[in-house]
């Protein structure tokens, strides 16, 4: 507290010292207070743009923040407090890969299916390339009893990680894929629709003929 009197008193009389800024935020953020800490560093940015001990100082308190945020969020989550949780993984701005993971886990804990998977996909749109995003949205889709679905996420994650754990579940996928078309085709033909019937039957065959997995 007294460091920080200090330099705000400093700096009332002599605005233009950087290292008065960064050794002011950088209090601020010692003492977990990153709001204060960001602004004071973005106000020192707008009068020295391109000092990079202001630029390196902001970014080191961008990422602490992040992660003390984090950390607060997970203990809520392992303490099954997934609404709060919720609120503070939201709180990152921009949101981050973990952050948005940490949404959609909060929601699936909450047994929201589909906000969950709204969440898994924003994650996938930031690290498209982790097989396990796609993963977690093909199970959900096979938990909703959504088979084409879910099949097309796995599909995805095995595309990145052939050996990955969506292998069983895509071959338990198209076993009940396999079976509504066939419960479908089975009810259009006892309705007397015997060309749609014929039509999904043959879907039913191609698809049988096409799957590795069944």
């Amino acid at each position: 507290n007294e460091a920080i009197k200090a330099y705000e008193a400093y700096l009332l009389s002599n605005n233009s010292n950087v290292d008065a800024y960064v050794n002011l935020a950088i209090c601020y953020a010692s003492k977990n207070d990153y709001k204060n800490a960001q602004g004071i560093l973005n106000n020192a940015k707008s009068k020295f743009p391109t000092n990079n001990l202001v630029l390196k100082t902001l970014q080191d308190v961008q990422k602490d923040n992040v992660s003390t945020i984090l950390a607060d969020a997970s203990k809520s989550y392992e303490n099954k407090d997934y609404k709060n949780a919720i609120k503070q993984y939201l709180a990152i701005s921009p949101a981050t890969e973990d952050s948005l993971l940490g949404v959609a886990a909060c929601y699936q804990s909450l047994e929201d299916f589909d906000n969950a998977i709204v969440y898994y996909k924003k994650a996938m749109s930031v690290a498209p390339m982790n097989s396990e995003i796609p993963y977690y949205i093909g199970y959900l889709y096979s938990e909703q009893q959504k088979w084409i679905e879910s099949e097309s996420f796995l599909r995805k994650s095995l595309a990145l990680n052939p050996e990955g754990e969506a292998k069983n579940l895509l071959s338990y996928v198209m076993q009940n894929l396999t079976l509504a078309n066939y419960n479908e085709a089975i009810n259009l033909y006892e309705g007397n629709n015997f060309e749609a019937a014929l039509t999904k039957f043959n879907e039913v065959l191609k698809k049988e003929a096409n799957n590795a997995f069944a």
